[in-house]
């Protein structure tokens, strides 16, 4: 379920359907730290800091990189 809502995320902040990039980032953020996805944790936490686009292709390819880890670890 989590990574359906980050891809969705990820595709309205994309799509600037998001209405602030700093909740955004700090809704990845808290789902990340869930999951342990430590690298995508912190680079939303720093993204969530300036809150602009500048870092929005950097978290989208460390989530598809974490999500690729992790799928290889459940199968």
């Amino acid at each position: 379920m989590f990574i359906a809502e980050v891809e969705e995320k990820l595709v309205e902040m994309h799509n600037d359907e998001a209405s602030d990039l700093s909740e955004g980032y700090h809704f990845l953020k808290g789902g990340a730290a869930n999951l342990g996805f430590s690298d995508l944790q912190k680079i939303c936490s720093d993204a969530e800091t300036h809150g602009d686009r500048a870092e929005l292709d950097e978290v989208q390819t460390v989530f598809a990189q974490s999500k690729e880890l992790f799928l290889s670890k459940t199968q």
